[in-house]
């Protein structure tokens, strides 16, 4: 801002044409309206919610900022939440990770089966390592254990801490016969401090 200042006092626009006191209370009078509207907007960065409104407001049609206030409003107010994530979805259906939101839209309603396609689509467009957690799902809903085990295994590599999941691939191991890969979760569960559930480690010995 200052800097401006200086070239403008330089140009001949201003150069000669206003007294060394005009242009000094000309600069102060600058200052002091951005300095009001940084005020304004520094509320805009209270939180999350007031962040991603104020974006959502400013530019309706950004399928990004109707998806990010959307997915912030999730547990506050879900029909709110779901009405932005659809907006943002038919505004541009390949904004990355807006497919991820829909499928677990399609999840929370019981529409589990319906939310694959989305994840999958997710997946071809940034690869996030949450879908393939929500596969998991889709084929144990399907009775397909194989597939939900290298989803699972997958989504662990990623992230190998998470308990839900380290639990869940567990129990498929057992239910599947494969002692070995159960007893190589056991031990990564145990590295992460994850809980094992009672009577696993009987049945593994």
């Amino acid at each position: 801002m200052l800097g401006i200042l200086i070239v403008l006092s330089e140009t001949v626009l201003l150069k000669n044409s206003l007294k060394q006191n005009q242009l000094i209370y000309a600069g102060v009078a600058l200052c002091v309206i951005l300095s009001v509207i940084n005020i304004n907007h520094q509320k805009n960065f209270k939180d999350a919610i007031t962040f991603w409104t104020a974006a959502a407001e400013s530019s309706p049609n950004s399928a990004y900022a109707n998806m990010m206030l959307g997915a912030r409003l999730d547990k506050v107010d879900k029909p709110k939440a779901n009405e932005l994530i659809l907006k943002a979805y038919h505004i541009n259906p390949d904004e990355k990770y807006v497919n991820y939101y829909m499928g677990v839209m399609k999840q929370d309603q019981d529409s589990v089966l319906a939310s694959e396609q989305y994840f999958k689509k997710e997946i071809s467009i940034s690869d996030y390592y949450m879908c393939y957690f929500h596969l998991a799902r889709v084929a144990f809903v399907k009775n397909d254990k194989p597939a939900a085990i290298q989803y699972l295994e997958t989504y662990l590599d990623r992230n190998p801490s998470d308990p839900q999941g380290n639990n869940n691939l567990l129990l498929l191991y057992m239910e599947t016969k494969q002692k070995e890969k159960a007893r190589n979760t056991v031990a990564n569960m145990k590295q992460y401090g994850i809980q094992i559930p009672a009577g696993v480690e009987e049945q593994l010995k």
